[in-house]
């Protein structure tokens, strides 16, 4: 079962009122927007999530952000503690999934940050949010926007953009965010 609905020469993602709606009914939800169905499955708000390795963690919040944006990432199995364990999942499947690296100069709202969180390998990813913030979410803590201090800035190995990504798929993951606030 999904609701559907359309935006007449809108746009093709769920606004605010849709994803606080989506989320209260607990459904997927099927958007007709200028000849196309955009199919959105129901997904916790972006912030306030707990952690749970493997369930949800950065990577499924990364996940979850893009899919929101209309663009499918794939799901993997990824033990706890990889990093210690000889693993570089995101260095290893980033490039597979449709993204590529870009400097750091040149980072826009909804490029990926990989960081090294206690680890000498990329373990953490966060969504480079502009003006100085980014989503995230790290064991023991809600997931959570926060300014993109020197802290995390020592912390990032490098910056991600995929081939999909436009500017306006932002407007996916700031709808969510807006949603999420105003929550009741």
């Amino acid at each position: 079962m999904a609701l559907v609905h359309s935006h007449p020469g809108g746009l093709p993602w769920l606004s605010e009122a849709d994803r606080r709606l989506q989320v209260q009914s607990d459904l997927p939800w099927w958007l007709v927007c200028r000849g196309a169905i955009h199919k959105f499955r129901c997904v916790p708000h972006l912030t306030g999530r707990r952690f749970e390795h493997g369930v949800t963690d950065c990577y499924t919040l990364f996940r979850d952000a893009y899919h929101l944006a209309g663009i499918e990432m794939p799901d993997f199995h990824r033990g706890d503690d990889w990093w210690r364990h000889g693993q570089n999942l995101y260095l290893d499947n980033l490039e597979a999934t449709g993204l590529y690296q870009v400097p750091l100069s040149s980072a826009q709202p909804g490029d990926v940050l990989l960081c090294c969180f206690g680890s000498s390998v990329p373990n953490h990813a966060a969504i480079y949010c502009g003006d100085g913030e980014l989503l995230h979410h790290i064991p023991e803590q809600l997931s959570k926007r926060e300014r993109y201090t020197d802290k995390w800035q020592r912390r990032t190995h490098s910056l991600w953009r995929h081939r999909e990504w436009h500017a306006s798929a932002f407007t996916g993951i700031c709808n969510d965010l807006a949603a999420a606030s105003t929550f009741v």
